[in-house]
């Protein structure tokens, strides 16, 4: 379309201008310090013959649908606009940004307040179904005195005792590293949002406020929410082992230095369940999630840390709080299942979680339209579109469950 090189300029531009407020790095390719230091995705971009990271690659995704729907799914509505000079040659720019500004810093938002960022892998597919990724270590030969078979996991076998035992030009046995893989289609989720002319001029007038701007982030806040919600369902059904904690203060700690002291015993089960993560993975647990009741048990505790900012976290709702004792970041959400703690691994690479959240389409927000027949109502859309789940520890494991993940129920009354 005419003016399509245009809108593809400025929203590359604006790509770049996002990514460096993200701290990206143009000598290494628009990296940001979490790309390069291998926590997030990144893959290789054989067009542009260089890294390409996990937020560009959603950017680019978003910018590609865009310029498809102008000439497919929108060509009708672009068509109308460009019919009505909105895209004339006196004023492309100013048109042009007016018509995307909003598109990539949406993108920008929905990502920057996941709670998944912190809790499971992200990887961006490149289409509406693709494999997600995560790292294998595996016998690669069998070895009956400890009941091991070639191809089983290392952290699914603890009796491997004996498997290295050799002798002078005796057999030598090996393990190996498997880039293991997992077939994924997205779901398609859309919101809209709609208001009266009305309705507008009385903002307007009244309050000097934009309606329409007022509207649209709760459109970007319900996906947070939404896929929030999601991934940490999925991370509570996955959760492999449970401790159970009773909240019943024994009936002979009647002093209030009796009930302190008890609370602290909490402590012992979180340990108890990071003791069950170890004990699966070889690694400790590094987050943990409760609602707000629970909470309240949990900040009683002497190494409890409260976040000095964490009444700076939006609408989001599930937000962090603080650390516990150093080693557990602690995220509180208002919907989490009540007397009950998460806690699971989200290792120092993409390569290394329990769990994935794949964006295909992170956001994209339509256009204002009018959709009746006066003329005086208004609406406009989001859409996103996404895979999730936990990573199975076998092909053929049903329910999916991952001993990275274990609850502590709190019990009693």
């Amino acid at each position: 379309m005419k003016y399509s090189a245009e809108i593809n300029s400025f929203l590359e531009r604006q790509k770049k201008s996002l990514l460096l407020m993200d701290g990206a790095d143009e000598s290494t390719g628009f990296l940001t310090p979490r790309e390069q230091s291998g926590y997030d995705f990144v893959a290789e971009d054989r067009v542009k013959k260089r890294p390409i990271g996990m937020r560009e690659m959603l950017y680019e995704n978003s910018i590609a649908w865009l310029m498809d729907a102008g000439r497919g799914i929108l060509k009708n509505e672009w068509m109308d606009l460009v019919s009505e000079q909105a895209l004339s040659e006196d004023t492309t720019t100013s048109k042009i940004q007016t018509f995307t500004t909003s598109l990539l810093p949406a993108v920008r938002r929905i990502y920057a307040n996941l709670v998944a960022m912190d809790l499971v892998s992200i990887q961006p597919l490149g289409g509406p179904s693709g494999f997600i990724y995560w790292m294998d270590h595996k016998f690669v030969s069998a070895h009956s005195a400890d009941s091991i078979s070639a191809g089983e996991r290392l952290d699914q076998e603890q009796d491997a005792k004996t498997y290295t035992d050799s002798s002078e030009k005796g057999t030598i046995r090996e393990i190996e590293a498997c880039l293991t893989s997992k077939l994924i289609e997205t779901e398609i989720k859309k919101v809209a949002t709609r208001w009266t002319l009305e309705a507008e001029q009385d903002f307007t007038s009244q309050w000097k406020m934009n309606l329409e701007g007022e509207l649209m982030p709760e459109l970007s806040n319900q996906i947070i929410r939404e896929v929030n919600r999601k991934i940490i369902a999925a991370l509570l059904a996955g959760a492999k082992n449970n401790v159970n904690w009773s909240i019943t203060v024994p009936a002979l700690d009647t002093t209030s230095a009796d009930k302190m002291a008890y609370y602290q015993t909490l402590w012992h089960s979180i340990q108890l369940a990071n003791a069950q993560i170890i004990g699966e993975k070889y690694q400790p647990a590094t987050w943990m999630m409760m609602n707000h009741n629970t909470y309240y048990y949990l900040e009683r505790l002497q190494n409890f840390k409260a976040d000095p900012n964490m009444g700076e976290s939006g609408q989001t709702y599930t937000r962090f709080v603080g650390t516990l004792s150093g080693l557990y970041n602690v995220y509180v959400d208002p919907w989490f299942e009540d007397n009950k703690i998460l806690m699971g691994i989200r290792g120092g690479s993409w390569r290394d979680s329990v769990a994935y959240y794949a964006p295909y389409i992170p956001l994209f927000l339509s256009d204002k339209y009018i959709y009746n027949n006066d003329f005086t109502q208004f609406i406009r859309g989001a859409m996103t579109r996404y895979a999730y789940g936990v990573i199975p520890e076998s092909k053929t494991q049903s329910p999916i469950k991952n001993g990275g993940l274990a609850t502590i129920t709190l019990t009693g009354s």
